[in-house]
């Protein structure tokens, strides 16, 4: 088993403890959303063809795993077949397998096929989204529906030692949006789900505003994403949410105790997976050797960074908010006005979500609680 800090130093492991099914509704409410706006545009013809395949492009595809995940969920609505293209940056690649990101992306994509109902092999493209001249779609291709979520913040990875400066951020992103417009087809649709730090919906916006002074995280992309849209002459309609990301409940002895990199790899299950989810939150793709929490306890903001976190998870009863734009963008004013309906639809519906979400969470947590049981009595009758 790795010793702590290496885990802390691998992405891919804080992510997976981000991920958890049963602590983590960001993700639940995610593909609620994606399944109920997707029926929609089905039933409005927005962006999906039912005569022939639909081109999908999923842009900052990454691993893979989420790729497949979300195409599988909505590949019912899409009658008339996928063609399914992707892009990522060279640099990209998978720790276990060795792949780059858009071979590893290709071969999950080709495993659910049949469900998809491909009608081409998977198709990428390796291109640098946030410089440059590349196109993210092979032409004279183009996108009907086009899919970007939460890599816009990966924007300052990019920019190296400009990544705090706030002329190179806006220029990186207005070349992103550029190429994505460029890519997506006049008839096409752009969804797009970043943090946020809006709250007009009176819904805190926590994980990423809390850690933006302390790691410069991005929590305002889809700000970035509407100005640079309009700029082109598109529309956006947007649908904010928040979703809890759980925390173990721990009392404020345990809290402090994080606050010491010295004793991390001593702690309980609960600190250290506190400690992973933290660093998560504070991670810096611009340094694989070091810990995002080790950065900041070198800086003197570990102990400030712990406790703005353990006040906020302690004030929501063991958890913080995932602050969430759920974006959809198109160039056709007449299917501008369709998406303002299904925006003001599914703002309507969202206790009805809110309630799905809670329940798929409870349910991921009772299997947990079954596997686990089930492990201990193997281990003990063997």
């Amino acid at each position: 088993m790795k010793k702590f800090i290496d885990q802390l130093r691998d992405y891919d492991v804080c992510f997976e403890t981000f991920l958890i099914p049963s602590m983590n509704g960001q993700k639940h409410m995610q593909t609620i959303l994606l399944r109920e706006s997707f029926k929609y545009f089905s039933e409005e013809n927005i962006g999906i063809k039912h005569a022939s395949p639909t081109n999908i492009l999923d842009v900052s595809c990454g691993r893979g795993d989420y790729s497949a995940s979300w195409t599988c969920s909505i590949a019912k609505y899409v009658s008339g077949g996928i063609n399914y293209f992707c892009t990522d940056i060279p640099e990209g690649f998978c720790k276990d397998s060795g792949e780059c990101y858009i071979e590893a992306t290709k071969r999950k994509i080709k495993a659910v096929a049949h469900i998809l109902k491909l009608c081409d092999d998977p198709v990428g493209v390796e291109c640098d989204l946030y410089s440059g001249v590349d196109v993210i779609i092979p032409f004279p291709k183009q996108a009907d529906i086009v899919h970007w979520s939460h890599s816009g913040y990966h924007v300052r990875d990019a920019l190296g030692p400009k990544k705090n400066n706030l002329k190179a951020i806006e220029q990186g992103l207005q070349i992103a949006i550029a190429k994505i417009w460029s890519a997506l087809d006049e008839e096409g649709l752009m969804f797009s789900i970043h943090q946020s730090n809006d709250t007009s919906d009176n819904v805190p916006a926590q994980m990423a505003t809390l850690a933006r002074p302390f790691t410069g995280i991005l929590d305002n992309v889809p700000w970035y994403i509407e100005k640079n849209v309009h700029s082109h002459g598109g529309w956006v309609t947007t649908v904010h949410f928040g979703a809890p990301v759980k925390f173990p409940i721990m009392k404020n002895n345990k809290w402090q105790l994080l606050k010491n990199p010295k004793a991390w790899e001593f702690l309980d299950q609960d600190q250290q997976h506190t400690l992973r989810l933290l660093n998560f939150i504070a991670h810096d793709f611009t340094d694989e050797n070091k810990a995002g929490l080790e950065k900041l306890a070198e800086s003197g903001k570990l102990g400030e960074f712990i406790d703005i976190f353990k006040n906020a998870v302690q004030q929501n009863s063991d958890y913080i908010i995932c602050k969430c734009a759920f974006q959809m963008a198109c160039k056709s004013k007449i299917m501008a006005d369709k998406l303002d309906t299904i925006g003001r639809d599914l703002r309507q519906r969202m206790p009805e979500f809110i309630k799905e979400m809670a329940e798929t969470m409870m349910s991921a947590k009772k299997e947990h609680s079954e596997a686990v049981t089930s492990l201990k009595l193997t281990n003990f009758h063997t």
